[in-house]
């Protein structure tokens, strides 16, 4: 096993400092107080000797340098944030700390990173965390296809990362252990290892180049999505809606979610069926929903770029009272269509 004893950096630490904050939910939204900050540095200090508490208490980051109140929204982030930090979140497979380490140093090459076991990992379910600070900064925009690159890179070698990571604002946990998870407060699993090595001074080649291909991509993708936009304008004036437009217009998103398990959290938030925690994860705007829960990802609608599942009311439908059956659900609102137009001619 790859276990550093030592934490001593071989170069000197930039200035970088990250919003810390405990668990998912604390926010200085309320209080408009600016963030605590942490180092990469003090990061490092802290691996070897993990926290103890529980998971919605325990010591969060985020990869922006950003530490105004707001640094957690979104908004906020994509215009007043910079990114410093490249992160992943290794869930699943199990891999051996050697792997993950042999994975990383071909990818990046012989510089400093860390990697930690998360929270919930075991001897038979390893799971990771790693984070690598680079010494220049990035966007918002630029963070999130640095992030998804480095998902698509680290997949090719076998290892596949979260793609919540993707998000600018998604919190990164550091190195914690809980009380459960503990015999006579010492951790039942835990691994790290610190490879030494100069400060990543900038984005490899090839993840830049994967970056170009993605911000192509993005390109491409709204210029189509300006013209789907055009032509469904087009048909709502004509009068010519297709059969998933129809069943949108004519159904209401909320009172499907509500007939089928999302739970009211205040404004235009719900819980997921699917989610265990239960909390404010899904959030209305207009005719469409995002889920911030991982666990309506592959059930409902589609996945974007940040890894969310996006999802409107056809879907819902699809999903709950057609068995997830397209065919199934396009069958009724097709029918649904003939009959009311029937019954506006018999009219």
């Amino acid at each position: 096993m790859i276990q550093s004893n030592s934490t001593n950096r071989s170069v000197a630490s930039n200035s970088a400092r990250y919003p810390i904050f405990n668990g998912k939910r604390d926010t200085r939204s309320r209080t408009q107080e600016p963030y605590n900050a942490i180092t990469f540095d003090q990061i490092l200090s802290l691996i070897q000797n993990p926290t103890c508490r529980p998971k919605d208490k325990a010591p969060a980051i985020m990869a922006t340098t950003c530490l105004h109140p707001e640094a957690r929204r979104m908004a906020y982030l994509g215009e007043h944030g910079r990114f410093s930090l490249i992160a992943m979140d290794i869930d699943e497979g199990n891999h051996p700390l050697e792997d993950v380490h042999s994975a990383v140093a071909a990818e990046f090459g012989e510089v400093e990173y860390l990697i930690y076991s998360s929270s919930s990992a075991a001897s038979d379910k390893r799971k990771w965390r790693v984070l690598i600070e680079t010494a220049d900064d990035r966007s918002a925009e630029d963070h999130k296809n640095a992030q998804s690159a480095v998902i698509e890179a680290m997949g090719v070698r076998g290892i596949k990362c979260d793609a919540a990571l993707r998000t600018p604002n998604q919190p990164i946990f550091l190195p914690n252990v809980p009380d459960e998870r503990r015999n006579a407060g010492v951790p039942i699993f835990y691994q790290w290892h610190v490879n030494k090595g100069p400060k990543l001074a900038g984005l490899p080649p090839a993840i830049t180049a994967r970056m170009a291909a993605f911000e192509l991509e993005a390109y491409v993708r709204e210029e189509q999505a300006k013209k789907r936009l055009k032509e469904r304008t087009k048909r709502l004036q004509d009068g010519t809606l297709t059969p998933i437009e129809w069943f949108n217009q004519n159904h209401s998103l909320v009172d499907l979610m509500l007939k089928h398990g999302f739970e009211p959290r205040g404004g235009n938030w719900f819980a997921s069926p699917f989610s265990t925690s239960k909390g404010r994860s899904v959030h209305v705007f207009g005719d469409c929903a995002i889920s911030y829960s991982g666990s309506d990802v592959g059930k409902l609608g589609i996945e974007t770029e940040s890894g969310r599942a996006l999802f409107d009311a056809f879907s819902v439908f699809k999903h709950f009272e057609c068995g997830d059956s397209r065919d199934k659900a396009l069958d009724y609102c097709e029918e649904q269509m003939l009959m009311a137009a029937f019954d506006e001619v018999s009219l």
